[in-house]
């Protein structure tokens, strides 16, 4: 097995040990370049610099990490759910990659006893070890490459934590999952919603609109408020989903 030089030098350390130890049970294998597993989770708020001025943290293996777990969970699911329409398969895997699911995975997998951040940050109550499970997703590519990726996720991620079926017959709140969307993505979300009064009918619905940084990307209209919102979030999503995926 061929090592990074680093990763010999963490090997002569007791603490350099138990990290590489704690990788080897968390991944399932060896770690070839250590260095890539600590920067998964070295939060920005720690503000370290490398040996050019730049600033070291995970976000650009979290980056990475988001795009490797969304491409190995549209697979599985486009194998798995033969008969789910492109539709249905985006808004499952919209449900799996989201934000408050990955926090929790993480979690479970108890990642916040390695992330490195201020002392005052609340992990709890923020989106921190939901972006180390990318980060480490990322660290894992660049490390193994693609199929031990798609290895470590499929078992040690999706395997142990989510379960594809329930996930296929769950309800979504597509208004939360366009919110969380919107957080990680910098993007501004305004919902605008009236009350319509149908005359003729005797009736009054609501009408939603959905706005992305001004512009309407979903609209929806349901008898109640709250279902017009979750309609007009649900045509939004799809659209977000699908312009990052064709980028």
């Amino acid at each position: 097995m061929i090592f990074h030089f680093t990763t010999w030098k963490e090997l002569f350390s007791r603490k350099g040990r138990k990290f590489f130890f704690s990788m080897r049970h968390l991944t399932g294998f060896y770690p070839s370049n250590i260095r890539l597993y600590h920067k998964a989770f070295i939060h920005k708020s720690v503000q370290r610099k490398g040996n050019k001025g730049e600033i070291v943290s995970n976000e650009r293996l979290e980056f990475l990490g988001d795009a490797i777990l969304g491409a190995v969970v549209a697979s599985e699911l486009f194998h798995r759910f033969p008969e789910k329409d492109e539709g249905a398969l985006t808004k499952m895997r919209a449900r799996i990659v989201n934000r408050n699911l990955l926090n929790q995975v993480g979690n479970k997998m108890q990642l916040e006893q390695f992330i490195r951040s201020q002392a005052q940050l609340d992990l709890s109550q923020t989106h921190v070890v939901g972006d180390a499970v990318e980060a480490l997703i990322g660290a894992v590519y660049l490390d193994k490459g693609f199929a031990n990726a798609r290895r470590f996720i499929l078992k040690r991620i999706t395997g142990q934590f989510i379960n594809f079926e329930e996930v296929a017959v769950n309800d979504s709140n597509y208004k939360s999952m366009l919110i969380e969307w919107g957080h990680k993505h910098r993007q501004v979300i305004e919902f605008k919603t009236e009350e319509i009064q149908d005359c003729p009918n005797f009736q009054n619905y609501f009408h939603s609109k959905v706005y992305i940084n001004e512009q309407l990307m979903g609209e929806g209209q349901a008898p109640s408020k709250k279902e017009a919102q979750q309609k007009s979030a649900q045509m939004a999503l799809e659209h977000c989903t699908e312009a990052v995926t064709n980028k």
